[in-house]
C-alpha cells in the first residue's frame, strides 16, 4: 500500500508539473540548398518588433528559443547565396534590391550594420509567410530553401570588334510589367570584360553603357530602389566616328530598344559565360550653353546634370558636365530626347528643360536662383522609443533625385544644401515600430496629402508628427474553396485619393491570418493577392481596379478593424496587367 501511495503521489506531481509548466514559444527548422542538402552555417533572422539572429549549425538546423509573442518574418542568408524570406516564391533581393550586396553582408559579419536593418520595412512587406508566435506554441519543422547566387560573364565590344570599357547593368522586369529595375552593375575593364556576380537566380535584361555609373540605393516609400546615374567618359568623346555619331546604350545582344532586348535566364548556381554585347552606333549631338548668375555673383566651375525629362528618352542616359570659370558648359554625345538640365550649389539652383531632335543645341542659358534653406523637426505623440524616421524630398516632376536630411537625437533636422524652389513629395520612411505618420506641415501647407510647394521660398519649418496611437486591420484569408491561405500578400490603401499616402502591406501567417499594423485613422480598401508583382503593389491606380474584390475598412486612431478576405486569383491580376501594355 505504501508503494502504491508513493507512486500515485509521484504521478500526480508529474501531471501537475506538465500542467503548470507551459511549453516555451519557439521557432525551429532547417536551411537547405536547392538540391535539398543542408546549407551549413547560414545566418537566420526573426524580424518583428524585435529582432533575433542566430547561425544555423552544420546540418542547417536552427532554433529560436523563448521567442516573445508577436508577428515575425523569417529570413535566411549566406555569402554566395540569394537571401530568402520563408514562404516567398522568389529570392528576397528581387524585391528588396541591395539586400545581398557583398558590402552589406560583410559589414554584418564584421559586427556592423546590415541590410536586414536597412531594409526592415521592405523585408516585412515583401512576399512570404508571416509567423505568428503566441504563448505555449512551438513552430517547428520549417524549411527554407536558399538558392546559390549566379554569375554572368561576357565582353562588351563596338561594331569594329574593339573592346569598350564602361558598365553593364542587370535589369529585372516582372512578368507583365514594362518598366525594369536595376538589380546590380559591373564594371567593364579595358579588355571589355565584365562579371556580374552575387545575383539571385532569375531572368535579366543586360544593358551596356560607356562611362561610369553611380548606383545609389535609396528608400522610396520604404522600398529600396537603385538610382543609376550614368556619366559619359573621355573614351566616348574619342570614339566618335563622325561629328554626330557614337556608340550608344545597348541591350543584349545588340539593340538600343529595351523592348527588343533578349533576356538572359540563369538558374541557381549557374555561371554563364560569353554573354557578349555589341554596342550599337547612333546619332548623338551636343548641347552648349551658359549659367546666368544672380547680380554680383561671379561665375565659377559648377557641376550640371542633364537627365531625361517628362518620361522621355533613355532613363539611364544621365550626363554630367562642369561649367567653365565663365559659366559656359557643353554636354557631348547626347542621344535625341527630352531632357532637363539641373544645377545646384549650396545656395543656388538652376533648371532648364530642352529637347534634342536632329541637331546640336546652342545657346541654352540656365538661370541660377537662390534656393530654399529647409529645416524642421519630428515630434512624437506618445512615448518615444528614442529612434527616428528618415526624411527625404523627391521632386514631383522627376527632375532631381531624393535629398535626405539626418534627424538628430532631439528630432531636429536640416537639409545640407538649399532646395530648388519647386514642388516635392515628402518621404518619411523607416518609422519606428508602433508608430504612424500623422501629419506634415510647412507653414499653412498640408504636405502629407499634397506636394510641398517651395516655389514661394519662405522661412517656415517642416513640422512632422508621428503618433504611437496606431490602428490595425486583422482578418483571415481564404481561397475559393474556403481553405485558409498562408503567405498571401495583403494590401491596404486609402479609399479617398486626397488622403492617399504610403500603401501598407503584410502577409498572412501559417494559419491564414493577417494583421496590417501601424495604420493611421481613415477609410481603407483591403485586398489579398495571389502573386501580385511587387512593381504593382505600390501602384494605387492599379489597385483601384480591384475595389470590387476588396473589403472596405474604417479605422479610428488606436482602434482595430476586422476584414476577412477572399484571395484575388492570379488569373484576374494577369488580365488587368495586359491592359497596361
Amino acid at each position: 500500500m505504501r508503494r502504491l501511495t508513493v507512486a500515485l503521489l509521484m504521478g500526480a506531481a508529474a501531471f501537475a508539473q506538465s500542467v503548470e509548466a507551459p511549453r516555451k514559444p519557439s521557432v525551429s527548422g532547417r536551411v537547405l540548398r536547392q538540391d535539398g542538402n543542408p546549407l551549413r552555417y547560414a545566418t537566420v533572422t526573426l524580424l518583428g518588433r524585435e529582432r533575433f539572429t542566430i547561425t544555423a549549425d552544420a546540418k542547417g538546423a536552427f532554433t529560436f528559443e523563448i521567442v516573445p509573442p508577436g508577428k515575425y518574418s523569417l529570413i535566411a542568408q549566406r555569402l554566395g547565396y540569394a537571401s530568402v524570406k520563408f514562404g516567398a516564391p522568389a529570392p528576397l533581393a528581387l524585391r528588396c534590391i541591395g539586400v545581398d550586396h557583398y558590402g552589406n553582408q560583410t559589414s554584418h559579419l564584421a559586427g556592423g550594420n546590415d541590410a536586414v536593418t536597412t531594409f526592415r520595412q521592405c523585408i516585412n512587406e515583401a512576399p512570404g509567410t508571416a509567423l505568428t508566435v503566441t504563448p505555449n506554441i512551438e513552430i517547428k519543422d520549417l524549411i527554407i530553401r536558399i538558392p546559390q547566387s549566379v554569375v554572368i560573364r561576357g565582353k562588351v565590344t563596338n561594331q569594329d570588334a574593339e573592346a569598350v570599357p564602361g558598365q553593364v547593368a542587370a535589369m529585372f522586369r516582372e512578368p507583365g510589367v514594362r518598366n525594369s529595375r536595376m538589380v546590380a552593375t559591373a564594371s567593364v575593364d579595358s579588355d571589355g570584360n565584365y562579371t556580374l556576380d552575387d545575383l539571385p537566380p532569375g531572368r535579366y535584361y543586360l544593358l551596356a553603357r560607356i562611362g561610369n555609373v553611380q548606383a545609389l540605393i535609396v528608400l522610396v516609400g520604404g522600398s529600396p530602389s537603385i538610382l543609376p546615374v550614368w556619366t559619359t567618359s573621355a573614351y566616348q568623346d574619342q570614339m566618335s566616328k563622325a561629328p554626330s555619331e557614337s556608340d550608344v546604350s545597348t541591350y543584349y545582344p545588340s539593340t538600343p530598344d529595351e523592348l527588343a532586348a533578349v533576356p538572359v535566364e540563369v538558374k541557381a548556381g549557374e555561371a554563364l559565360r560569353d554573354v557578349d554585347i555589341v554596342l550599337r552606333r547612333g546619332q548623338v549631338f551636343s548641347v552648349r550653353g551658359a549659367l546666368v548668375m544672380p547680380p554680383n555673383t561671379p561665375a565659377a566651375k559648377i557641376a550640371l546634370t542633364m537627365a531625361p525629362g517628362d518620361g522621355a528618352g533613355d532613363s539611364y542616359n544621365t550626363n554630367r558636365a562642369i561649367s567653365g570659370a565663365d559659366g559656359a558648359f557643353v554636354f557631348s554625345n547626347v542621344v535625341p530626347g527630352a531632357y532637363v538640365i539641373t544645377c545646384r550649389t549650396q545656395a543656388l539652383f538652376g533648371s532648364r528643360a530642352l529637347s534634342v531632335a536632329a541637331a546640336d543645341v546652342e545657346g541654352v542659358n540656365v538661370t541660377m536662383r537662390p534656393g530654399v534653406q529647409l529645416a524642421g523637426a519630428v515630434r512624437v505623440e506618445g512615448v518615444s522609443s528614442g529612434s527616428w524616421p528618415a526624411v527625404a524630398l523627391a521632386a514631383t516632376d522627376g527632375t532631381s533625385s531624393s535629398d535626405s536630411a539626418r534627424v538628430q537625437a532631439d528630432g531636429t533636422f536640416t537639409f545640407p544644401a538649399s532646395m530648388a524652389p519647386i514642388e516635392y513629395a515628402v518621404r518619411v520612411t523607416a518609422l519606428p515600430p508602433g508608430t504612424y505618420l500623422k501629419s506634415i506641415r510647412y507653414g499653412d501647407q498640408d504636405a502629407l496629402h499634397k506636394a510641398l510647394n517651395l516655389e514661394g521660398g519662405g522661412s517656415a519649418k517642416l513640422e512632422i508628427v508621428i503618433s504611437t496611437k496606431t490602428a490595425a486591420v486583422t482578418g483571415k484569408i481564404t481561397n475559393a474553396a474556403g481553405d485558409a491561405v498562408k503567405g498571401a500578400q495583403v494590401t491596404a490603401w486609402a479609399a479617398k485619393p486626397e488622403a492617399a499616402g504610403r500603401l501598407h502591406s503584410a502577409n498572412s501567417d501559417q494559419n491564414g491570418n493577417f494583421e496590417i499594423a501601424d495604420l493611421g485613422p481613415g477609410d481603407y480598401f483591403v485586398a489579398a493577392w495571389e502573386q501580385l508583382p511587387p512593381a504593382l503593389a505600390d501602384d494605387a491606380g492599379f489597385l483601384a481596379r480591384f475595389q470590387d474584390a476588396a473589403v472596405a475598412a474604417a479605422v479610428e486612431e488606436g482602434a482595430r478593424a476586422t476584414a476577412d478576405l477572399k484571395l484575388i486569383p492570379r488569373e484576374r491580376i494577369d488580365a488587368e496587367m495586359t491592359k497596361l501594355r
